[in-house]
């Protein structure tokens, strides 16, 4: 019997002849699986609110950073509805963003939560 390695995130890239590894699911802005915190904010607190964004934490996001996306309340909460029901594609996949290794990123949530592991 095979071992099976964890997924893990990748660091897309635009290098000549680089390519996403076969099997390797693609979680950058715009689909659905994209951050939808601007990386203006700064990463902390895109990451910090992405937390909040799946946590379902609607009045701390109301509160705290909404208001600062150019998206409504209602908006994010369709947009989680839709993640979340789409979660299982990602399950035992490897990520690919375009952050740095190293440095946590929405990606990193997103394996956590694909594989049953809910920070």
């Amino acid at each position: 019997m095979g071992t099976m390695s964890m997924p893990k995130r990748i660091q897309r890239r635009r290098t000549k002849g680089w390519r996403m590894p076969e099997g390797a699911v693609c979680v950058t802005r715009p689909g659905i699986f994209g951050n939808p915190f601007t990386a203006w904010l700064g990463r902390a607190e895109c990451l910090r609110l992405y937390h909040l964004f799946l946590n379902a934490e609607w009045s701390r996001l109301e509160r705290e950073g909404s208001w600062r996306l150019g998206i409504t309340l209602d908006e994010l909460k369709a947009r989680r509805i839709e993640l979340v029901k789409r979660l299982p594609e990602l399950r035992g996949h490897d990520l690919a963003c375009w952050c740095p290794l190293g440095v946590e990123c929405h990606a990193d949530v997103l394996l956590a939560w694909a594989n049953g592991e809910r920070p």
